[in-house]
């Protein structure tokens, strides 16, 4: 039970973090939390992955604003599917929510630009 309340914690900190950071935080925050809900991510074939600023850590901490600038808060709050199946779903869900993160689809290890 202590690890499971500790999981938790660990989320909802992460999805504090993740509201305040750029201005479309608060909407990968809203997706994200929905993906989290019990059973939602089981609606996809494969992994979800996002939102790009949670998958990815920064080893030398000075470098965390290079990142950030060089990549863009688009692409940080954005999310990525590995099928195209996938990718359309996660668009019907970013309109039933109503945010717009960008959502890109990799298949094979390459950006697929006609999703």
């Amino acid at each position: 039970r202590r690890q499971l309340a500790e999981l938790q914690n660990v989320s909802k900190r992460r999805l504090g973090l993740l509201r305040n950071f750029g201005p479309l935080g608060p909407q990968a925050a809203k997706v994200w939390a929905w993906l989290e809900e019990q059973g939602n991510r089981g609606q996809f074939r494969a992994r979800v992955h996002g939102p790009v600023a949670m998958e990815i850590s920064v080893t030398d901490p000075s470098r965390t604003t290079v990142v950030e600038n060089q990549t863009g808060y688009q692409v940080l709050n954005g999310f990525v599917t590995e099928c195209n199946e996938d990718y359309q779903r996660l668009k019907q869900v970013q309109q039933q929510l109503q945010t717009k993160c960008q959502i890109m689809n990799i298949e094979g290890g390459r950006i697929n630009r006609n999703a």
